[in-house]
């Protein structure tokens, strides 16, 4: 694999990582200064790299990010946003300078203004962003408009969220696996370490112990694993093999694998077990925070359906809206029957939550089996509804195509927005 075989390249020190970061964050505010001038109030580095977690593999003479380099561009007061055109470009333009410089990494930039800030609501972004956020340019005390809370007031439902935003991806990317496959492919791979490492962070919020970054909520899972907790049957598992797990990932998410980081983890290798074992734990966690969420007995069933049907009717037209929005009003006119009828059902995000799950959840048994069309029985037909479903044979269908759908709408629909 092609990250595997990068591991013995990776940075020689955490020094050699900053000064990547640092690259990163002086082009990033080089170009946006300079295009954006007076209209720029703040650039703020965010995520993995603004905490010192971001993922460099070097290949040959070029070093390469897994993941993106977000940014918050905040506009001056009484400065137009720029338009979506424009803030690409401005993208486009430092990933292009940074490659030049040997640096290879997606470059993510969120415009938004003073009053998002102050009116960000209690969610991990939000208490990652006042810890962790660098300001690289522009005013620097603009994080200090970020409401203050503590950990233990993160909204449970916003640590479900990022567990069904890591669904997402992990179907998203599981499309690349073909017939005959024995090892992962490598952006799957990746994601399941990510997959395991926000598995660990929405669990901890669930059970108030949330910490802000990688290395101390592994830290807090062996505490809690140390404790005993997972081991009476009111978690969604033990917590000893897999709190191992997460603090295994952490180290090959932060520094890499290696002989000298964590040579006793031979399922760390990337095969199709190690995913198929992250999926099921997903399963599992994602059951048990639904039942929380719901209120609803550990036996229930259906309980992405009810936890649709208890959103309130104002959320969900909402989302609806942005749907319309994102598609057009006019254009998606031929649309908004079946979207009147959908809305009675949930919202677009639960709605697409619903699918990705369904068919994740089934992918273990499917590719261990060789199937990349749709089994006979009907009851494996696709479950959820999707707010745009392209032509597709779902009685002959590849479930590959069908994940491929799912990916799309979440990415048009619900990444970039809360609704």
């Amino acid at each position: 694999m092609k990250l595997m075989n990068s591991v013995e390249e990776q940075l020689d020190s955490e020094r050699d990582k900053n000064a990547l970061v640092d690259a990163i964050s002086l082009q990033a505010a080089s170009v946006c200064e300079r295009e954006c001038r007076r209209a720029l109030g703040a650039l703020v580095l965010s995520g993995s790299l603004a905490r010192g977690e971001g993922t460099f593999v070097r290949e040959g003479k070029q070093h390469r990010l897994l993941g993106d380099a977000e940014f918050f561009l905040v506009r001056a007061d009484g400065a137009t946003f720029p338009a979506r055109f424009e803030v690409q470009r401005l993208s486009e333009e430092i990933e292009t300078n940074l490659f030049r410089r040997g640096i290879v990494c997606r470059v993510e930039i969120s415009p938004v203004d003073s009053k998002y800030l102050r009116t960000l609501p209690r969610r991990i972004l939000s208490y990652e962003l006042k810890r962790w956020g660098r300001v690289v340019a522009g005013e620097s005390g603009i994080l200090s408009l970020v409401p203050e809370f503590t950990s233990a007031d993160i909204l449970l439902e916003d640590a479900w969220r990022l567990l069904a935003n890591r669904i997402v991806e992990q179907l998203e990317a599981a499309a690349a696996i073909r017939p005959g496959l024995t090892g992962l492919p490598e952006n799957l791979y990746y994601r399941t370490l990510k997959l395991y490492l926000d598995m660990a962070t929405s669990l901890l919020v669930f059970l108030g112990a949330y910490e802000p970054s990688y290395r101390e909520r592994a830290r807090a899972l062996d505490r809690l694993a140390v404790a005993g907790a997972g081991g009476d049957g009111l978690l969604p598992f033990p917590l000893a093999a897999f709190s191992e797990k997460v603090r295994a990932c952490t180290e090959v998410k932060l520094r890499g694998i290696s002989s000298r980081t964590v040579p006793h983890e031979a399922w760390l290798q990337p095969s199709l077990e190690f995913w198929e074992e992250a999926v099921d734990y997903a399963r599992e966690l994602w059951r048990w925070e639904l039942v929380r969420l719901t209120g609803a007995d550990d036996k229930a069933s259906a309980l992405m359906k009810r936890w649709a049907k208890s959103q309130p009717m104002t959320r969900r037209l909402r989302g609806w809206a942005y749907v319309m929005r994102a598609s057009g009003w006019i254009r998606s006119c031929r649309h908004w029957p079946r979207w009147m009828i959908l809305c009675r059902r949930g919202s677009p995000r639960c709605l697409i939550y619903e699918a990705a799950a369904d068919l994740l959840f089934r992918l273990p048994v499917w590719v261990k089996s060789g199937w990349f069309q749709w089994p006979d029985d009907t009851s494996a037909r696709p479950a959820g509804s999707l707010p745009i479903v392209e032509a597709w044979n779902r009685s002959a269908g590849d479930w590959r195509d069908w994940a491929a759908q799912v990916a799309t709408n979440y990415h048009r629909f619900i990444e970039k927005t809360v609704a």
